[in-house]
């Protein structure tokens, strides 16, 4: 019992800090000039302990700014950020729908449209017939290492950076043919990237195939990918990759890419 009510005022107390937090942040966005510490505890009716955690926390993650000058506090630029961020994936979502349904229709095949996420793709669009989409959908999450989508995602990056980013990972495998170390991962990469598409040869799923090619934008960074899946005939591989490809890079032109 008493375990219990630890954990009913353990959940209470986040979700109290969560209100506070957002009485910060609501309060700070009426105010044009900031707010000291002690103005934005009076208009929250919160002690200046409790406000100045709070403003400390949110001011590591960028979603505060504080004027050294002034001591006052203003909303920071976290907020743009995670606006641009949603207003790029949709974007990217209107801009890739026709060419989704053109890949869909030409194939005959399942079509996702993924982001990379950490060590993972999220599939964020597809078209498929519902026969096809028990392999994945809308809304899942697989590791980049072991997926065409995720592969695709990975070729924005070189060796260097590759070997960096996984530096602590722990690999792990989906079926008996996914990459499980670092050098394999590595190699795979560099195929990928000379070819311009990646290959997933059943290293997600027993008798499944994907080919995957990347989006890129007006920076020439990969922001996205695109991919086919199929069951059985590998023999597939290069006829779909000429069609992932070419959809791959009318949706980069649309996303404003200009090949140099």
């Amino acid at each position: 019992m008493n375990t219990m009510n630890e954990e009913m005022k353990k959940k209470k107390q986040t979700v109290q800090s969560l209100d506070r937090a957002f009485d910060i942040l609501e309060a700070l966005a009426d105010e044009k000039d900031g707010l000291t510490l002690t103005e934005l505890s009076k208009k929250i009716k919160l002690n200046t302990s409790t406000v100045y955690r709070m403003l400390q926390a949110l001011n590591n993650r960028n979603y505060i700014d504080k004027d050294e000058n002034s001591n006052s506090y203003s909303l920071g630029l976290g907020f743009v950020e995670l606006a641009s961020l949603r207003l790029k994936s949709l974007e990217l979502k209107i801009e890739s729908q026709s060419n989704l349904s053109w890949l869909h229709e030409t194939l005959g095949q399942v079509v996702f449209l993924g982001v990379i996420n950490g060590f993972d793709v999220d599939y964020i669009d597809m078209k498929g017939d519902v026969k096809l989409k028990n392999m994945c959908s809308v809304g899942f999450s697989l590791p980049l290492h072991c997926t065409g989508l995720g592969k695709a995602l990975l070729m924005g990056f070189n060796e260097t950076e590759l070997r960096s980013y996984y530096k602590d990972y722990t690999f792990y495998k989906l079926t008996p043919y996914s990459i499980s170390t670092m050098n394999a991962l590595v190699k795979a990469n560099n195929q990928n990237r000379e070819r311009g598409y990646s290959i997933d040869k059943m290293e997600n799923k027993l008798n499944t195939f994907c080919v995957a090619a990347p989006i890129y934008d007006y920076r020439s960074k990969v922001i996205a990918a695109i991919s086919s899946s199929w069951k059985g005939e590998p023999h597939r591989i290069e006829e779909v990759s000429l069609s992932v490809l070419q959809a791959a890079n009318n949706i980069s032109r649309r996303m404003g890419f200009v090949k140099r």
